[in-house]
């Protein structure tokens, strides 16, 4: 992917339209490469990827919510997995390391845009995915007029959204196994 293209508004919408089709794959890459390891998809491996992207999120700066939405499971389930011990050591560990990367109240970094950017994209309201990043919408607003690329990649965002239903719980069929580890990939 390209960074956006200078001044010219038809073409840093169509930049913009491209980049949220490319952002929405990327879920799909995530769960297809541990099936492709494991020949199936597998709990134990898919829960450990959605926890690393909750790890990754509270090391930028994003609260609970974010830190759920970057996982794509709900605040309750993080919870519970904050009952183990090891994952909560995780977790404390990369919010004390968010002081360097947590944008300051009000702001929005790049970690931030992108889960604001998934959830507006996954037909989730402005209102309830500006909270997800722990802003306002007010807030978001007004990052929005002050910078034209943020604000084309929303608008892309939103239209995605607005093209595909509300989604409701999804449920998968995955394998549970406590078996050895897979085979290392050579």
């Amino acid at each position: 992917m390209t960074n956006p293209p200078p001044g010219n508004a038809r073409h840093l919408d169509s930049w913009a339209k491209d980049f949220i089709d490319l952002l929405v794959t990327e879920d799909d890459v995530d769960w297809a490469l541990p099936a492709a390891i494991h020949g199936h998809p597998e709990l134990s491996a898919e829960t450990s990827q959605r926890q690393a992207h909750a790890v990754h999120a509270a090391a930028m700066g994003l609260g609970h919510a974010g830190c759920a939405a970057a996982a794509g499971v709900s605040q309750s389930l993080l919870d519970r997995w904050r009952t183990e011990p090891a994952f909560e050591q995780a977790l404390t560990a990369a919010t004390a390391m968010a002081a360097a990367n947590a944008p300051r109240p009000g702001q929005i970094n790049s970690y931030g845009l992108r889960i604001l950017l998934r959830s507006l994209a996954r037909h989730t309201p402005v209102g309830a995915a500006a909270a997800t990043i722990g802003l306002t919408r007010r807030q978001l607003e007004r990052i929005r007029r002050a910078n034209p690329t943020v604000n084309s990649l929303i608008e892309a965002a939103i239209l995605h959204g607005r093209g595909r239903p509300a989604r409701g719980p999804a449920y998968r069929l995955v394998h549970r196994s406590d078996s050895a580890p897979p085979p290392a990939v050579e």
